[in-house]
């Protein structure tokens, strides 16, 4: 157990991967890593289907119609800024 730091000292990046392979051979860290890595790819999951859903409920549809007064209000806006400056 080398690879175990002192207070203080910063742990290199090999070293972290030694730590990591000689933890690795414990089934209770083999466990604890399986739960850590189900867990997050859970967390993304989910983040995933809230969107989809929110984006569903309460966004509909988008038409190209839609798109064009929104590309007319951004050229309108930008041609704003180059007659009357934000900061000066």
């Amino acid at each position: 157990m080398s690879a175990i730091p002192q207070f203080g000292k910063k742990l290199s990046l090999s070293g972290k991967f030694s730590r990591l392979r000689l933890r690795l051979r414990t089934p209770e860290w083999r466990r604890y890593g399986k739960l850590l890595l189900a867990g997050k790819l859970a967390g993304v999951a989910l983040t995933l289907v809230v969107m989809a859903a929110a984006s569903y409920l309460f966004f509909g549809r988008v038409y190209a119609a839609d798109l064009t007064g929104a590309g007319l209000g951004a050229v309108a806006v930008l041609a704003l800024m180059f007659v009357a400056p934000p900061f000066q």
